[in-house]
């Protein structure tokens, strides 16, 4: 194992005490009785930051296939139960490493020995304080319409704050205005709207929140670190049978959805993966149910195949559980659920379903621009349908 102060580029400041804040860090955790080095320098890592307003990230080389431990002693004084339990669930959310996972911790341990570490740790992941993110790209990532945010200074100024002129545009006014509402919210002050705010404000079209939410982007969650932190057990379920898959989970409606990362997955290969859970490919009944589950992957560009067939330019999405029945007449017959739920909403691209090849019975997420064009921008929150050649990167699993 190698451990640089600092990131390729950086500076390695020397602070203002006796020792720079790396060697502070070191000196503080590698010491910790009974700590595995990697979660020690995962807390120096994170310390450095705090200290050099993340202008210092410590960069760790390891190799190491074994746990290291630089001082197994037990501490000299018997450790309560509860900061024993603490220490336990501290080092989950060490692992996890998401806003959510924080949150958790806090929700369950909101004193302690390790709260405030929590909480920093927390700020960082959330975009406040000089975090990881910053709360501008944080905002900018929600893509805000001009009437979501004239919607947001409508909202507030119904609050009482003032927000100047309700035309969709966040001045001056706006932004003290959102950092005000912020505080009062008990958040860090900011001044830009984050998926918190959008949805304490109720905003429409913003139905991700960051405490129901798991990530940002799909990635692996072992079952024993989110047992203790997550309360609803289907979510631990969810891991365990997608276990070696990279995934995004979050609650709507009283129910779990789980985006599942998993690239030239057929239709088949989805369906297969929910029944293995004894789950269902997710069913949609209306707009609010459509635009968070599109939310959960939006981000995620790997969720998303893009390309350019000689007349379109396309941007497929992960698998839904819509199917036609067999020999329903083309293009619109015989569509239902697998659940067996009426479809009451749909929200099929203009003109589709099209039955462009025979056999195109499946539904995904899809959206396409005329010509070669960038797909980055894209919004693919509608539906086409597509066959058994047809592959996706990802498909959504709905747990009740």
């Amino acid at each position: 194992m190698i451990a640089f102060s600092a990131s390729p580029g950086q500076v390695a400041y020397d602070g203002v005490g006796d020792n720079s804040p790396f060697t502070t860090a070191l000196v503080e955790h590698l010491s910790s009785p009974s700590l595995e080095v990697g979660t020690a320098f995962k807390r120096v890592i994170r310390d450095v930051r705090i200290k050099t307003n993340n202008l210092q990230s410590p960069q760790i080389v390891s190799n190491i296939a074994a746990e290291f431990y630089f001082n197994a002693s037990a501490p000299a004084t018997a450790v309560a139960a509860s900061d024993f339990l603490a220490q336990i669930d501290f080092e989950k959310a060490e692992r996890i490493a998401t806003a959510r996972g924080w949150q958790l911790y806090l929700a369950k341990h909101q004193s302690g020995s390790f709260s405030d570490s929590a909480r920093a740790a927390l700020r960082l992941l959330e975009g406040g304080g000089g975090g990881l993110v910053s709360p501008q790209e944080a905002e900018s990532r929600m893509k805000l319409t001009q009437s979501q945010r004239k919607e947001i200074q409508l909202t507030l100024s119904d609050l009482g704050y003032d927000i100047g002129a309700a035309d969709g545009n966040f001045g001056q006014k706006t932004r003290r205005a959102i950092s005000r509402y912020q505080k009062a919210l008990g958040l860090t002050e900011t001044g830009y709207v984050n998926s918190i705010v959008a949805n304490r404000l109720e905003l429409v079209g913003v139905t991700r929140t960051d405490s129901a939410v798991s990530a940002d982007e799909a990635r692996l969650f072992d079952p024993e670190d989110l047992k203790g932190l997550e309360t609803d057990e289907r979510t631990i379920r969810a891991a365990q049978c997608l276990r070696g898959k990279e995934i995004i989970y979050g609650e709507f409606g009283g129910r779990l959805y789980v985006a599942v990362y998993d690239r030239h997955s057929s239709w088949q290969t989805a369906k297969s993966a929910a029944q293995r859970c004894e789950a269902h490919l997710a069913s949609i009944s209306s707009k609010a149910e459509n635009d968070f589950i599109y939310g959960l992957f939006e981000t995620d560009d790997r969720m998303f195949e893009t390309g350019f067939d000689g007349s379109v330019s396309y941007k497929m999405g992960p698998w839904i559980g819509l199917e036609q029945d067999p020999g329903a007449r083309e293009p619109r017959g015989g569509w239902r659920w697998l659940t067996g739920e009426p479809m009451n909403y749909n929200n099929w691209l203009p003109n589709h379903p099209n039955e462009h090849k025979q056999g195109d019975d499946f539904a995904m997420f899809y959206a396409h621009l005329d010509g070669n064009r960038d797909t980055a921008d894209l919004k693919a929150s509608t539906w086409d349908d597509m066959g058994p050649q047809n592959s996706s990167h990802g498909y959504i699993i709905e747990f009740r």
